[in-house]
């Protein structure tokens, strides 16, 4: 059973996506990347904040609507 959580936002613009995680003090990550969540699971995302904790938080285009959507493990995220 996964632990991942998806958030449907309204994030369309990857640059300005991209430079407001870095305004919040965060590095973020591009690419085809697995983002890390409960015991090792992973799901795929184009961009992602990687934590210590090993709980990431991903963003996930959703090719239907354009828009960016948040995953990770909301009982972990930091």
């Amino acid at each position: 059973m996964s632990h991942f959580s998806t958030i449907k936002t309204e994030l369309r613009d990857r640059q300005a996506l991209l430079g407001a995680l870095r305004d919040l003090g965060h590095s973020p990550t591009e690419g085809s990347l697995q983002v890390r969540g409960y015991r090792g699971q992973t799901l795929e995302a184009q961009l992602a904040v990687l934590q210590p904790n090993g709980a990431d938080i991903g963003f996930r285009l959703n090719p239907d609507t354009g828009s960016y959507e948040l995953v990770t493990d909301l009982d972990l995220w930091n």
